[in-house]
């Protein structure tokens, strides 16, 4: 379920390298399941720094292939139905939550790292580096934003985005970010790992795109 093949996602790592956004490689296996790099230490990030991290990577200008999160929802949702999961799927087709993967897809793109949580910043020197570049692309900074910044509180996630997103951020994509990062998650769960999580369940997921009076 990885955006990139190894060649590509090795090539972007590498590329981030070369702007202090990764850590060097010194080698890779040829499916980049084992990638060697300096010692990094992974440790509590500070906020400020995970924001200038992820504001370094959209404002990098790096090429990656454009992420269509319609098209990644189709394409998980095809992987659960062959595991007879499909039951335990929310039905991402219903007009709101296709009218918010059609808003960040229509968002005008940059280069981001989609999985930039906590635990894929390494620190070397005092300086952070991002690792686990398979889910690079150009696509949507708002949600890129949201799964960067998942496990925060609400309003520490509230400050971050607007931190990170600076004058592009919005806040009616900001909130359709967050609504399709937890639809993504959920979707990904099934379609990888097989199990639906309680606390993302289909019936709790739904309750994102009630209308309320």
């Amino acid at each position: 379920m990885s955006l990139n093949p190894p060649d590509r996602e090795l090539a972007i790592w590498r590329q981030a390298a070369r702007l202090d956004l990764a850590p060097p490689i010194a080698w890779a296996s040829k499916n980049s399941d084992v990638v060697v790099t300096s010692r990094l230490h992974f440790d509590l990030v500070d906020e400020e720094e995970h924001s200038e991290l992820l504001m370094r990577i959209h404002e990098s200008g790096l090429e990656a292939p454009r992420l269509s999160l319609e098209q990644t929802a189709e394409h998980y949702t095809a992987a659960i139905r062959s595991r007879g999961l499909a039951h335990l799927a929310i039905d991402f087709n219903a007009q709101a939550i296709r009218a918010d993967l059609r808003r960040l897809d229509n968002e005008s793109p940059c280069f981001c790292h989609n999985d930039l949580t906590s635990s894929n910043i390494g620190r070397l020197e005092n300086r952070y580096f991002a690792i686990d570049w398979e889910y690079a692309a150009c696509g949507s900074r708002h949600f890129d934003i949201a799964v960067a910044s998942q496990n925060m509180e609400s309003a520490a996630r509230d400050r971050f985005a607007e931190r990170t997103a600076g004058v592009s951020f919005n806040r009616p994509t900001w909130q359709a970010a967050c609504r399709v990062e937890r639809l993504m998650d959920h979707l990904w769960t099934l379609a990888v790992l097989g199990r639906a999580e309680i606390e993302q369940s289909k019936e709790i997921l739904a309750k994102n795109w009630i209308p309320h009076e």
